[in-house]
């Protein structure tokens, strides 16, 4: 596939929603592709993304989003017994697991709003994600003017994502089952536990998962 001459510019409407995903996002932990805070040695690292690297970058965004959609179906299975048909898709599969979640969870829990936030935040990646899956159009390299990218047309818009932007997506997105996990636990309506609604918590939820939480 030949590289385009030039990076086409991010849709306004998916920047939009990727920047809010990655707006909180200052610690890459996952994939072992630099240490956030060495602003020299990243930069280095940028530059010499090559072709394959930027392509191989493909491969692990689907096994990213495999893993994740798995871990939202093995909740829902075990709210419901089994997947209902509804949840076909990985977009359906997170709506039919905010709905169990707001079910199950007292209104007192932060649980609820824990889980609408995880499926708003997840949008700009998804989108991304069926973007690239679907509408690929170019890959490109590093050089000294632009970043290794990656490009996707859909709908007559064209997007693209650098690589550091990409890292940091897959560094959020990897972290995600473990707070999946948390917020489908319903023993967790008790005092003392990180589903209660309380300012601590609602910051260790920021913090810990880089969910944009709302104030009360």
């Amino acid at each position: 596939m030949e590289a385009p001459a030039k990076a086409p510019p991010i849709g306004n409407t998916a920047a939009a929603k990727l920047s809010g995903a990655f707006r909180r996002l200052r610690n890459i932990r996952a994939w072992g592709i630099w240490r956030s805070d060495d602003v020299e040695s990243r930069g280095r690292t940028t530059l010499e993304v090559n072709y394959d690297r930027i392509s191989a970058s493909l491969g692990s965004l689907l096994l990213v989003w495999s893993q994740l959609e798995k871990s939202f179906r093995d909740e829902v299975i075990r709210f419901h017994g089994s997947l209902p048909p509804r949840a076909h898709g990985i977009a359906a599969v997170v709506r039919t697991w905010e709905s169990a979640v707001n079910a199950a969870q007292p209104a007192t829990s932060l649980c609820p709003s824990l889980a609408t936030v995880v499926r708003r935040q997840l949008q700009g990646p998804l989108d991304m994600r069926n973007g690239l899956c679907h509408g690929l159009v170019g890959i490109s390299a590093a050089n000294e003017q632009v970043p290794a990218q990656l490009h996707w047309e859909l709908n007559g818009e064209k997007h693209s994502i650098s690589w550091e932007d990409l890292q940091q997506c897959f560094g959020w997105l990897s972290r995600l089952p473990r707070a999946i996990s948390v917020i489908s636990d319903r023993s967790l309506d008790r005092p003392g536990s990180r589903a209660t609604n309380t300012a601590e918590n609602r910051e260790w939820w920021r913090s810990e998962f880089d969910l944009e939480l709302p104030e009360p």
